[in-house]
């Protein structure tokens, strides 16, 4: 009956996750959008500036409820139900000739880019690494 119970509680952590994981997209997306907005009075830009510092607030509590459900959980047993869940969706995938969105949103939690040259990728196990852009994609990036 615990095993059951332990499948359940991670199904339902998982499930809380992303729930959590796609909020926080829809957030970053928003953000982005404010920040390509130009406001051209002081009025609009006030707005913006709080709709921003809004959604920095909520982000961040988002970010501190995943925080805290990884602590409260065994984190080697949830990273491995993740990960069997990553593979089997990677498993079912066609081989890749071409970028495939839908498979880096499941891989990739968010990016962080720290300069023009170098970009953060924080996937959704947890784990982050860093990456140098390519000569090429800064090309295609400048065009």
């Amino acid at each position: 009956m615990e095993n059951i119970t332990e499948a359940l509680d991670k199904e339902k952590m998982t499930a809380r996750l992303s729930v959590l994981d796609a909020e926080l997209e829809r957030l970053m997306l928003r953000l982005s959008e404010l920040m390509a907005e130009r406001a051209t009075t002081h009025a609009a830009k006030k707005v913006r500036g709080e709709e921003m510092a809004v959604i920095v607030q909520r982000s961040e509590a988002i970010e501190a409820e995943k925080n805290e459900l990884y602590n409260t959980s065994e984190q080697g047993e949830l990273d491995a139900f993740r990960l069997d869940e990553l593979r089997e969706f990677i498993d079912q995938a066609d081989p890749l000739t071409v970028f495939d969105k839908d498979l880096f949103r499941k891989v990739v939690n968010y990016c962080i880019v720290h300069s023009r040259y170098e970009v953060e990728f924080v996937f959704q196990l947890g784990m982050s690494r860093r990456a140098p852009l390519g000569k090429v994609l800064l090309k295609k990036l400048a065009s």
